[in-house]
């Protein structure tokens, strides 16, 4: 019997330590939907839901990436402070690679970060608090 209250002692404390390590913290999703479209210079985006702005395009130079939220298209700050990422309800960036496009879910989004392969130079996709999805 004691050793069962010791493995039930040390399960729980081991849980306990699992959690404040952040892997048992649930990320809070916001509400939007963009649609991506990219080519080979340029990548537009028309944002359907959740946003303050309708489109916004940028020229693809080198491998830059691109934040937005939703009041639109903003500087990423080198270090992202709390006060900050609470003024937007999503925060997400935006780079073209040679093979598709990389996201990363910075606030705001069900993932930390998503690949989307585009097969063709041009390419067109659904973004939302869950994932990605290609139309």
């Amino acid at each position: 019997m004691r050793n069962f209250k010791q493995s039930i002692f040390l399960t729980c404390g081991l849980g306990l330590m699992a959690c404040t390590d952040g892997l048992c913290q649930k990320r809070t999703t916001s509400s939007f939907i963009i649609h991506l479209e990219t080519t080979s210079e340029e990548v537009k985006i028309t944002c359907r839901d959740g946003c303050a702005w309708k489109q916004q395009s940028y020229t693809v130079s080198g491998k830059k990436y691109r934040a937005i939220n939703q009041l639109g298209m903003i500087t990423m700050p080198k270090k992202t402070n709390e006060e900050e990422l609470d003024s937007s309800s999503f925060l997400v960036t935006i780079s073209k690679t040679k093979k598709g496009i990389k996201l990363q879910g910075i606030k705001g989004t069900a993932w930390s970060k998503l690949m989307v392969t585009c097969y063709q130079e041009q390419c067109s996709m659904l973004i939302d608090r869950n994932g990605s999805r290609k139309i």
